[in-house]
């Protein structure tokens, strides 16, 4: 099998890129949290979701 320098694809171009950050803007301060060691954990708001449909108090289930 040899690389066939023709693409019978058309080129694609990416436009856009989107990405959400624990703590920061962007990624340049999120990068500094993380070198400093920052503690970016928290709580997911109650808003988020039901906990009754994810836990249930008996151990065995």
């Amino acid at each position: 099998m040899t690389k066939s320098t023709e693409s019978s694809r058309p080129p694609v171009a990416v436009v856009g890129v989107s990405a959400l950050f624990p703590g920061s803007l962007d990624a340049t301060g999120f990068w500094k949290d993380i070198l400093g060691g920052s503690d970016l954990i928290t709580d997911v708001p109650t808003t988020h979701w039901l906990i009754e449909d994810y836990y249930d108090p008996d151990p065995s289930v």
